[in-house]
């Protein structure tokens, strides 16, 4: 690079200014999309979880009951039965009161350019000659980037969430199921 090349501000300036437009929109994308994706999918794993809880108990008060008219069904169940059911039933009402959790323990958001009187008096000066050029630009760009880097860190803390509740419906569902097999099984 060139020694003599004098500093360009009109391009520092438009540069920031893209950088700042997309720091918007990426700051739009981890506070309004993102949170909004995870919410409709934390609902439906609460709705899956309390139907799963409901099928499940159905089933196992149908099972000892004995209410269920099909001759291979009318067995006593063994104690392995219980213990699985139960397991099942249990994980499915902790997924649930875990989505509860996630849902209601969302922080507010912060404002992303902190105080736009603070801002105002920046690009005043900048304006005036007391400041540097570009300033207020910077002050934004950095704001922004601050936000987005706690909001990310929040969307992370919900996503390792949703996935324990994915992984807990699943072992639950499987759960259900051996415990119908185990009790559908005939006894040795």
């Amino acid at each position: 690079m060139s020694q003599n090349k004098q500093f360009d501000h009109a391009v520092y300036e438009k540069n920031l200014v893209i950088l700042a437009d997309h720091a918007q929109k990426e700051y739009k994308l981890v506070t309004q999309e993102v949170p909004a994706y995870q919410r409709s999918v934390l609902k439906t794993y609460l709705w899956l979880s309390s139907l799963l809880v409901a099928a499940e108990v159905a089933t196992f008060k149908a099972l000892i009951g004995k209410t269920i008219n099909v001759t291979w069904l009318q067995k006593d169940p063994s104690i392995f039965f219980y213990h699985i059911s139960v397991a099942s039933i249990f994980l499915g009402f902790a997924v649930f009161c875990f989505g509860i959790d996630t849902m209601r323990g969302r922080k507010p958001r912060v404002m992303p350019y902190g105080s736009f009187m603070d801002l105002a008096d920046k690009a005043y000066k900048e304006a005036s000659g007391e400041k540097s050029r570009a300033t207020t630009l910077t002050t934004v760009i950095k704001s922004l980037n601050d936000s987005i880097i706690t909001q990310k860190d929040e969307i992370h803390k919900v996503g390792i969430k949703l996935r324990f509740m994915s992984f807990g419906i699943n072992f639950s569902i499987v759960l259900g199921v051996l415990a119908f097999i185990v009790f559908a099984l005939p006894k040795p």
